[in-house]
């Protein structure tokens, strides 16, 4: 990878986290209260919060993940204890914290696991990149006399009946045009 490439790439990252952190905040200040004039916030709008830490963990992985959960948790305790928010409503603070502590709780088992399927994908993907270059490596090795379609007698090999693998466009005639591209 060139250094410009890679500039452009660390720049795009830069972006993205800088929009993810600035639209996060904000977002997060809003519903529990903190930048919102309304002190009581309706329930439902905690949710808001949800598709940022999606973005966040699709973007970035576990630790976009996590670190997104960790910011929405203190600014939603920050929020909560002061009296505002979704979750404000409650007789005391402590009752009030622990309706936050269960939405958090179920928020955070989500982006945990779609963060684990996520790197789960990227594991899978790589094991099949690796899989396919070994392959294509062994393949060409093999001698081309293993795709000729006559046996000792003269007679056509079972299964390769009229022309084999080289009438079907399986043989190494044809093989090495497509295994160029990847």
């Amino acid at each position: 990878m060139s250094a410009c490439s890679r500039l452009r790439k660390n720049s795009v990252w830069f972006g993205d986290l800088t929009g993810m952190l600035t639209v996060g905040s904000t977002v997060t200040l809003v519903v529990f209260g903190i930048l919102s004039p309304i002190a009581t916030l309706p329930a439902p709008l905690a949710y808001l919060v949800i598709p940022l830490l999606v973005w966040a963990t699709f973007q970035f992985g576990l630790h976009g993940g996590t670190t997104s959960l960790v910011l929405v948790s203190a600014i939603a305790v920050v929020g909560t204890a002061q009296g505002t928010g979704p979750f404000a409503h409650q007789p005391t603070v402590g009752s009030s914290l622990l309706l936050l502590q269960v939405f958090m709780s179920v928020i955070s088992i989500t982006v945990l696991v779609i963060a684990a399927v996520l790197t789960k994908r990227t594991e899978a993907e790589t094991a099949l990149r690796e899989s396919k270059a070994r392959l294509t490596i062994m393949a060409a090795a093999v001698p081309g006399f293993l795709f000729t379609n006559r046996l000792a007698g003269g007679a056509a090999a079972p299964g390769l009946e009229n022309g084999g693998p080289r009438a079907a466009g399986r043989g190494p005639a044809s093989a090495s045009p497509r295994c160029t591209g990847s």
